[in-house]
């Protein structure tokens, strides 16, 4: 591997080892520097991301005939999961802000985790394997090292970004707004007939009830428990998750995860300061 595109492999290290601190650090009860960790990650790698979208996928689809299994499309598929995965976590973290995460909880957090690190060793191997290589045998030295130049440009960019934008509010209530919003679409596909369920259920009802819970959520924290609640009914009772078609099950999933985090939260007083919470 040519030096200028190892120097961008090895953020893949650098990715594991902030998400390996965040985890000890939450086992150790050490919140504040569980957060610091997980959002070393998150920004490193979102930015990496970034980069790779905008300047190195670009290059490889102008320049590279793909092997099998190695177009640009199953690497932006898989940056998509990686972003939503990331979210997901981010939502998770946040409906605990403040509030002392009991040990059940952090063993639900890292098993959520390590499949968060599966993805990524596989997305890895698929980027070590195929598309940095076959980048490198498809362009010259001088065309390597401007492309790195652009890649580092890109990833500032983004991170510049991230810093100018508004801050995420923290809390159940927020954690409860994402699930929902991923769920709505998946509702209303079903509702429309676009989809098809592996069981019939009344699609309709539910996505109708969905958009009145989550205006019930939007009004404020007040309606935030009762509301959490009959949104895991939702999908535990409702429209129960093996119902959806077996190609959503993973996202319907995530947003059950999420509300049920979200729910378990919401049972807890938050504490006066954060701080190690």
């Amino acid at each position: 591997m040519s030096e200028p595109f190892r120097q961008l492999l090895n953020a893949h290290g650098d990715f594991r080892r902030h998400l390996d601190r965040h985890q000890v650090h939450l086992v150790l009860g050490e919140r504040s520097a569980a957060d610091s960790a997980w959002h070393r990650f998150s920004a490193a790698l979102l930015d990496h991301i970034y980069g790779e979208e905008t300047v190195i996928l670009p290059a490889y689809v102008s320049l590279v005939s793909p092997r099998r299994g190695a177009n640009a499309s199953v690497f932006r598929r898989e940056h998509e999961r990686l972003r939503r995965f990331v979210a997901e976590l981010d939502a998770w973290l946040a409906a605990w802000h403040g509030r002392v995460l009991p040990p059940g909880e952090i063993i639900l957090l890292v098993e959520r985790q390590k499949t968060l690190k599966e993805l990524l060793e596989h997305h890895d191997e698929r980027e070590e394997g195929a598309l940095y290589p076959d980048l490198a045998t498809a362009m010259s030295g001088i065309r390597q090292q401007q492309l790195l130049q652009d890649f580092l440009a890109a990833e500032q960019q983004h991170e510049a970004s991230l810093r100018g934008a508004a801050p995420v509010s923290q809390g159940p209530r927020q954690a409860a707004l994402l699930a929902a919003g991923w769920l709505a679409p998946l509702y209303e596909e079903l509702e429309e007939g676009r989809s098809r369920p592996r069981q019939a259920a009344p699609w309709g009802e539910a996505a109708g009830r969905l958009h009145g819970l989550q205006a019930d959520l939007l009004k404020g924290d007040g309606a935030g428990t009762a509301t959490l609640a009959e949104l895991c009914d939702l999908l535990d009772r409702v429209t129960p998750m093996k119902f959806f078609p077996a190609s959503r099950a993973s996202e319907v999933h995530a947003c059950w995860q999420l509300l049920q985090a979200a729910s378990r939260a919401a049972a807890v007083p938050a504490a006066e300061s954060a701080g190690d919470a």
